[in-house]
């Protein structure tokens, strides 16, 4: 590379420090010979006298109008992909939530094929089937530390399944903490993911969790016990807290007695008047439905669905304010009787998800059925048919709930759900 130096004139601009210029060849300007650089970025040097000037290799830099397109640029990207990362997060919730709800199928599958019938959807105790289904879910260790003991009219009863409630007021700000446990856990106590949904909230943003469910005729579908029909019993503090909940329930169909239909639309879960738990107390008693009872065929059979979690009416509890539930893990069959995502008494399938209501076959397939509210019909009187023609009236998505939840309708459904 040819360097040349230039000697600077009076007047001349003076250069500090060292640069080296170098320049390819000359040109004429103005009567003079001038060197012409070759390159932007060539080294440059200028002299005068005995300074010697230099300048470092030039570097070149943002503007802020250019930064504040790049800035700009990034945000809109940003904006762009993160709904499309929320949308694959909540898919893969999704299908989380639909494996759990196979794998509870595929277990009352494996039971039936073990023992001849299903579980009932609640024994004596009004225990429900979750818990039984337990060792075939590979909790057989939760299992065996839940108290079947008959000696109490209902499973929450028994201290060894749940701490004494110490209050019910769920309002107030300090919960008095549960006393130490029987062999360091209650029976019903902890949690069980493969029984929570992905987008349930933690269990610290609930307020309780629903115990039992009593629907329909006394003996016929439940244990009254010191309850009559159409009550709902929910934990009390410091259980609220520390119970297992579950996002899923057991399908009980429609608990309505009417003379014209007499149980017509009854559910694969039903009640039976005996205990369901392990030795040494002689059980299993109580036994549910076979598959071969199941006349509408079990591709056409709802066995578990969704519950998510309820927001109770203040008028129902007679509170100021919504009261946040969920069902626990021994809660028995729910109704679509009692609606579905209907605000109330806590106790109707429902969901998390945008749009749509998960509920597993008796086949082990798993439905995302329409998230549409519809609510309670209202009456507590089991032969009321006055009030159970509300129930035709609902509309399509509603009585094909019905003919999916019953197992010997013998009715297809119809339309789209």
């Amino acid at each position: 590379m040819n360097r040349q130096r230039i000697n600077l004139g009076p007047g001349e601009p003076r250069c500090v420090g060292t640069r080296t210029i170098s320049f390819h060849r000359r040109t004429v300007f103005n009567g003079r010979r001038v060197p012409v650089l070759t390159h932007p970025d060539s080294p440059v040097s200028i002299r005068r006298g005995s300074e010697r000037c230099t300048l470092g290799d030039r570097r070149s830099g943002f503007s802020m109008i250019e930064l504040l397109v790049v800035i700009s640029i990034i945000g809109i990207l940003v904006s762009l992909l993160l709904p499309a990362v929320q949308q694959m997060r909540e898919a893969a919730r999704r299908t989380q939530c639909k494996n759990n709800l196979k794998n509870l199928a595929l277990a009352a599958i494996n039971f039936e094929s073990s023992y001849g019938y299903l579980p009932p959807g609640t024994d004596i105790q009004q225990t429900g089937p979750l818990v039984v289904l337990l060792p075939y879910l590979e909790q057989t260790a939760y299992y065996n530390g839940f108290s079947f003991d008959p000696n109490y009219v209902f499973w929450f009863k028994n201290p060894i399944n749940r701490p004494p409630t110490q209050s019910s007021d769920w309002t107030q700000p300090q919960s008095p903490q549960a006393p130490p446990a029987p062999g360091g856990r209650y029976g019903a106590q902890g949690t069980i993911p493969g029984l929570m949904c992905p987008d349930l909230p933690p269990p610290d943003s609930f307020d309780t969790v629903l115990l039992l469910v009593l629907r329909g005729v006394p003996f016929v579908d439940f244990t009254p016990g010191p309850y009559g029909a159409n009550y709902n019993v929910f934990c009390g503090i410091p259980g609220n807290q520390t119970m297992t909940r579950a996002s899923y329930a057991a399908v009980g169909g429609d608990w309505y007695e009417t003379p014209a239909t007499p149980g017509k639309y009854r559910g694969i879960f039903n009640y039976s008047a005996g205990y369901s738990g392990p030795v040494p107390y002689g059980f299993p008693q109580a036994k549910g439905h076979r598959f071969a009872d199941v006349t509408d065929g079990l591709s056409n059979t709802l066995m578990f669905g969704e519950t998510g979690y309820t927001d109770i009416g203040p008028t129902s509890m007679g509170v100021s304010n919504p009261i946040h539930s969920t069902m626990s893990i021994a809660t028995g069959q729910i109704y679509f009787t009692d609606g579905i995502n209907d605000v109330g008494y806590g106790n109707t399938f429902g969901s998390l998800h945008t749009n749509v209501v998960h509920f597993a076959l008796a086949d082990g397939s798993v439905r995302g059925i329409s998230n549409i509210s519809v609510g309670a019909i209202g009456s507590s009187d089991p032969t009321d048919i006055a009030s159970y023609g509300q129930v035709m009236n609902k509309g399509s998505l509603y009585l094909n709930l019905l003919r999916l939840g019953g197992i010997s309708d013998g009715e297809a459904t119809s339309g789209d759900y």
